[in-house]
């Protein structure tokens, strides 16, 4: 099995080492072996979408907002946004809450560009209608 390295931020590390040790993983390697797994799964549901979808996008920004790439990523993408919701979480974290409608392959790059985006820690999809 090839060995490979990864750089985290202590936050990240503080998060790794807590769902191995609630998770019962044996080691870091399994449960980043768990993580791509689930995250592959997640992408090949994406891909096998067509023709025109609902969706509901959840995103979580760090602490230190959004920024003006995100902004960009979504006015790029704004004819596919019909409603979008903003708010901060208790822990001063930004969240929002977006609702999509339009071609499969267009969604699936809205959430591509959001997903490598530093600022943002998670995006979750929930598929409504195809």
């Amino acid at each position: 099995m090839p060995i490979i390295s990864i750089s985290l931020d202590d936050q990240d590390l503080q998060i790794l080492d807590h769902l191995q040790s609630m998770g019962g993983f044996t080691n870091r390697s399994d449960l980043l072996r768990q993580a791509v797994r689930i995250l592959a799964n997640e992408v090949q549901e994406l891909e096998k979408l067509t023709g025109k979808v609902s969706a509901v996008l959840t995103v979580v920004y760090g602490k230190k907002g959004k920024g003006i790439e995100s902004n960009f990523v979504l006015h790029r993408q704004a004819t596919l946004i019909d409603a979008l919701l903003h708010s901060h979480t208790v822990d001063g974290k930004c969240i929002e809450v977006i609702v999509v409608n339009g071609p499969a392959k267009d969604v699936r790059e809205l959430v591509k560009m959001l997903k490598t985006n530093r600022k943002i820690r998670t995006v979750k999809v929930s598929v409504i209608g195809e």
